[in-house]
């Protein structure tokens, strides 16, 4: 009786540590996952920060543009 014990207790031992690695494997995954993600999220912001600053940079220089016209048309 205490063999088949022993037997039941390696055999739940053994599965329990292949549901553990099987988990350990998902989540390393998960976090490769994740960093990728991240890497591609600080790409786009990064993109998206550069085009609001040409956007400011184009209104300006037509904001430049506007004032000189007004002052060419007035002092013609």
């Amino acid at each position: 009786m205490e063999r088949v014990v022993k037997a039941d207790f390696v055999d739940a031992l053994t599965t329990a540590q292949s549901q553990v690695d099987d988990y350990q494997s998902k989540l390393e995954v998960l976090n490769q996952n994740l960093f990728k993600a991240e890497a591609e999220r600080k790409k786009f912001r990064d993109q998206f920060l550069y085009a609001e600053q040409e956007l400011a940079a184009a209104k300006g220089r037509e904001q430049v543009l506007q004032d000189q016209l007004s002052k060419d048309l007035s002092d013609s």
